[in-house]
């Protein structure tokens, strides 16, 4: 239990002039009534029918808004501070290493331009031309001898810029399983395989402990890494594979087959965008706003188990002055063909904030708890575990 006070500004609340209380314990049940939210249109809620009594909470590349992505000291925070599930994006290296970076161009999220900057490429990744450094480029035993993680973005703590390795992916599990026994509890691991695309048209040789097949796909070696380590045991700790793509996960689907443990989601990128195998092919139109109609998310509901769009999928915003519309009927259309509903990203940074959130991000945290998402993708796991707390008193019987 948390028992830090949760500070909630009444400002955004008193157009309709409901009753709260400014300070909220956790430790106490709140005087604010989950059907006051559900009415208040200046959080654009709306009544729904599948609300989610405990929302997952993912711990997006770790707890990357308290340090460097897909850090161990990231992964470590998001574990600590209650996550149930760490994310981890998949890349893979010149020499067939799977490693956790977010993307194949490295330069952004490391040093590596200080060591090898004879090795700035422009090249392009899923119709995305972009120069810098290139995981495809490296071995693991180079970025791990001198390549260290930076924090991305600007606003940012950058105090541990320079400090922390690059970690393969069967680091990060190690970690998990660690972390597992200390605290007697289980850990959801939730793997990305990025650019699947990409990665064939490189031709790089993947090694796999199968007897019959050393040179195997990245969801091949995923798997593998998976079963080494209990995963598909009876009782195991839960495990979510995802990728903006389609086919590999149509392809890992005919891999695990309909009994497996292991569970698959859609990733649904802008609405404008395609899946990278989709990308520049003739005939080929399909965009993840299309995916988002009925017989589509049918369609995904035959391979995936569940839809990770981006939130703004789900609560638009005016283009130009970025308030928030309405939302729609996406959780509830996912739902009814069986699929649950993961939203992305939540960030806390008054940068990455909707105007209604800036005094009250957990707020909107609780929005989509509301709107009935089954968890979050977040950058800041430990508002997300707040704001879950919150939530639950607020839906538990003797609020209803």
């Amino acid at each position: 239990m948390i028992s830090k006070k949760i500070l909630i500004s009444l400002a955004t609340l008193s157009s309709l002039q409901l009753t709260f209380i400014s300070s909220i314990s956790l430790a106490n049940t709140p005087l604010v009534s989950l059907e006051n939210l559900k009415v208040k249109q200046s959080l654009k809620l709306k009544p729904i029918t599948q609300a989610p009594a405990r929302p997952t909470i993912v711990g997006h590349r770790g707890a990357c808004g308290h340090a460097p992505e897909h850090t161990l000291k990231s992964y470590q925070l998001a574990i600590d501070m209650g996550a149930d599930f760490v994310e981890t994006d998949i890349v893979v290296t010149k020499d067939g290493e799977l490693i956790a970076r977010h993307e194949y161009e490295i330069g952004e999220t490391t040093n590596v331009g200080t060591f090898y900057p004879e090795r700035k490429k422009i090249k392009t990744v899923d119709g995305v031309t972009k120069e810098g450094f290139y995981a495809e480029d490296f071995t693991y035993a180079e970025l791990e001898s001198k390549v260290r993680a930076v924090e991305r973005l600007s606003y940012r703590n950058h105090d541990d810029d320079g400090k922390f390795k690059l970690v393969k992916t069967e680091d990060i599990i190690k970690l998990i399983k660690e972390n597992e026994e200390r605290l007697g509890k289980k850990i959801g691991f939730y793997p990305e395989i990025k650019h699947t695309t990409y990665l064939r048209s490189l031709g790089t040789a993947i090694n796999c402990e199968i007897p019959t097949k050393h040179n195997c796909t990245v969801e091949e070696k995923l798997v593998e890494l998976l079963h080494k380590h209990g995963y598909d045991k009876p009782n195991a700790s839960p495990v979510v594979i995802q990728s903006f793509e389609t086919a590999n996960l149509i392809e890992l689907r005919n891999i695990l087959g309909p009994k497996s443990p292991y569970k698959l989601l859609q990733l649904l990128d802008e609405p404008q965008m395609q899946p990278g195998e989709l990308i520049g092919k003739p005939g080929k139109t399909l965009t993840y706003n299309d995916m988002l109609s009925k017989p589509n998310l049918a369609r995904i509901a035959k391979y995936a188990d569940g839809v990770g769009p981006w939130k703004r999928m789900i609560v638009t915003e005016d283009p130009i002055t970025h308030k928030l519309n309405q939302p729609n009927n996406i959780v509830d259309d996912a739902h009814e063909v069986g699929l649950f509903v993961h939203p992305y990203t939540f960030r806390t940074d008054k940068e990455n904030l909707a105007p209604e959130y800036l005094n009250d991000p957990v707020m909107e945290y609780i929005q989509y708890f509301v709107l009935g998402v089954d968890g979050v993708f977040t950058d800041f796991a430990d508002d997300g575990v707040k704001a879950r707390e919150i939530y639950m008193k607020l839906n538990s019987p003797s609020q209803r």
